[in-house]
């Protein structure tokens, strides 16, 4: 695969924000590890396929301002994916989502959601570092709070939100094909929105 990845030896030499970045990385690593060891206990059902999305409202890289209830009352379908700068699958599934951004212009809001834990500035210098672009909007999480009110426990997760609020889909990790189930999913929730509109 083409671009840097966070690891490489050209990258990075010290400096207390990499340093913060690779310590917060571990700790998410292992967060992650702990709820997936957990999995026999009583799950919340927050974030679950057929279950109403909580409102958020974040920051993007930009400066602006995304709020999931604008969206959702504008018609939009959202499409949330947490991704991380050192997880290989997000990085596989990015030009695909960056595809799906572009043909659903209008009708879908793709929004990434990167879960390095990581400042919106420091976000901004490793995706241009490794070379990382996006068609559509990035917003940092820090402090894992989106992660955590959409019980994350692999990356990437990707999630469906109709305009209702309703998730459509949830799906963690990413293989070769996925992308063709996504969008599958994507044009038959936007049809059946359309014929309940008529």
């Amino acid at each position: 695969m083409k671009g840097n990845r966070v690891g490489d030896d050209n990258l990075y030499h010290g400096g207390g924000e990499y340093m913060k970045w690779i310590v917060t990385s571990l700790l998410m690593a292992a967060t992650m590890a702990t709820a997936m060891s957990g999995s026999t206990q009583a799950a919340d059902q927050s974030g679950a396929e057929g279950i109403m999305a909580a409102d958020f409202t974040v920051s993007t890289l930009s400066g602006e301002t995304f709020q999931l209830d604008a969206n959702a009352k504008r018609g939009k379908f959202i499409l949330l994916n947490f991704w991380g700068l050192r997880c290989e699958a997000c990085l596989q599934e990015l030009p695909h989502l960056n595809a799906i951004s572009k043909k659903y212009q209008g009708q879908v809001v793709v929004l990434g959601i990167n879960v390095d834990g990581v400042d919106a500035g420091t976000l901004k210098d490793l995706m241009k570092e490794m070379e990382i672009h996006t068609d559509y909007t990035v917003v940092p999480d820090p402090q894992f709070v989106l992660v955590d009110m959409f019980k994350m426990k692999a990356a990437p997760l990707t999630l469906v939100i109709d305009p209702k609020k309703l998730i459509r889909y949830r799906h963690e990790g990413y293989g070769e094909g996925d992308e063709k189930e996504l969008e599958n999913i994507l044009k038959r929730a936007i049809d059946q929105g359309k014929a309940g509109a008529d």
